[in-house]
């Protein structure tokens, strides 16, 4: 059902000039029907450390109008201004969102490993990776304002050294103790920017190749001071994802009967067309493999890509290996089944890490990620997670539950729908 959007007149808060607030950070800018308001980042709580830099998620933020008064507009504008201010909160409120004031969250190890000196003395803002930076428009003009200001000695700072890029997606970082080996376990999910929405309203590709629903995965594993880092990619455009990534294997869960079948031939078709050398396809019949709920056949079917589980290793300021590729991994609507076979893939490689250290029977919070990434592209929870992770097997209680979010997926999509696509047009519109 869609959401209707009701605005409520309510007093204005009174500011003194002498109000002062402990923040964390600045967001960004955002321009309304009132005018400019400035966003802050309130409160966040530690995520844990990544290479001894911090990384947070933000639980609180704030909107401070830069106007004190809506004299100037007349009612209807002020009913407008009260509805989007709303919608803005919402999305503001969702608690996916993440940054680190010293760490590049929008960068993978590998690829920040591998840049120049140079590129590591400018600043996040300008050498992040635009595709995962969310709040990249709304710090603009807080740039733009800070190229007309002189610094104030005897303190040379400005606003701008607390404008903070910001990632929206999942990170999860955790020390535990396998084998008498303590390890730390990071899991990031970044969800790109360029072709933000949900499902049935954005799909497909743009002229310029960004795939809706593109979310670049990294897992990284440090043991002894050594960092594992392995980088999956979904629903990203064949060319750009080999552009940046290199060697493709691309995994196709598609049916192999009924509608489904068309689509996945005509994929084949193009990626033979494509005469790309560096690319391996792997299509599996995902429901076909697992018919009758037997899911250790897809553990069967994972052993053949293990020859294609990169690592890359990093310590002591020198790489000792790297990554050459990624799995690129694709259903219909890259929920459920891509969800659980990213999984496993994840999972395979971080065995595969934890070997060279004679570290076995490690278990990851991987589940965590997908089901974010579902509800940020559905609106609920992910609906075939319990089976590889969560109880391991499906029995009756997990089919009845996966065929309730099944339900509530569809009802919910159309009020989340209403929400993302209204709230990213106020992202990539200066003024309204």
């Amino acid at each position: 059902m869609r959401r209707q959007w009701k605005a409520q007149q309510v007093e204005e808060d009174q500011i003194f000039p002498s109000a002062t607030q402990l923040i964390r950070g600045l967001f960004g800018i955002i321009r309304l029907v009132a005018g400019p308001y400035l966003i802050v980042i309130s409160e966040s709580e530690l995520v844990g450390t990544i290479y001894e830099q911090k990384v947070f998620r933000i639980t609180r933020t704030d909107l401070f109008q830069f106007s004190r008064s809506t004299a100037h507009l007349s009612e209807l504008q002020v009913q407008d201004n009260l509805v989007f201010l709303e919608m803005v909160k919402t999305v503001l409120a969702f608690e996916s969102f993440y940054y680190s004031p010293t760490y590049d969250l929008t960068h993978t190890l590998q690829r920040l490993n591998n840049t120049s000196p140079e590129f590591l003395l400018m600043s996040l803002h300008e050498r992040a990776d635009n595709r995962f930076l969310w709040n990249a428009h709304l710090l603009n003009d807080v740039f733009l304002a800070a190229e007309t200001e002189e610094p104030k000695q005897p303190f040379p700072i400005t606003y701008t050294d607390f404008a903070l890029p910001v990632m929206l997606g999942y990170m999860s970082i955790r020390e535990v103790d396998i084998a008498d080996r303590k390890l730390k376990l990071a899991l990031i999910s970044r969800r790109s920017c360029q072709r933000a929405g949900v499902r049935f309203q954005t799909r497909g590709i743009d002229e310029e190749g960004n795939a809706a629903n593109f979310i670049e995965t990294e897992q990284i594993v440090e043991v002894d001071g050594f960092l594992f880092s392995f980088v999956q990619g979904i629903r990203y455009h064949l060319f750009s994802q080999f552009y940046t990534y290199g060697h493709q294997v691309i995994v196709s869960l598609l049916n192999k009967v009924g509608r489904e079948k068309s689509i996945g031939d005509k994929f084949e078709s193009i990626l033979k067309e494509a005469g790309l050398a560096d690319i391996k396809y792997f299509a599996i019949d995902f429901h076909e493999e697992c018919k009758s709920m037997n899911w250790k056949r897809i553990g069967h079917v994972l052993d053949r890509l293990l020859p294609d589980i990169k690592r890359l290793r990093k310590g002591d300021k020198f790489e000792l290996s790297n990554q050459i590729g990624l799995f690129r991994t694709n259903c219909m609507d890259c929920l459920d089944r891509t969800n659980v076979v990213q999984s496993l893939i994840g999972l395979r490689a971080l065995e595969v890490q934890l070997q060279k250290f004679c570290v076995t029977n490690a278990q990851c919070m991987v589940y965590e990620t997908m089901d974010d990434a579902s509800e940020h592209w559905s609106g609920v929870l992910g609906g075939k997670m319990e089976v590889p992770i969560r109880v391991g097997w499906f029995t009756g209680d997990c089919e009845l539950i996966s065929g309730f979010s099944t339900d509530f997926r569809y009802e919910h999509s159309l009020d989340v729908t209403t929400l993302m696509l209204e709230t990213t047009g106020l992202k990539e519109t200066p003024a309204l």
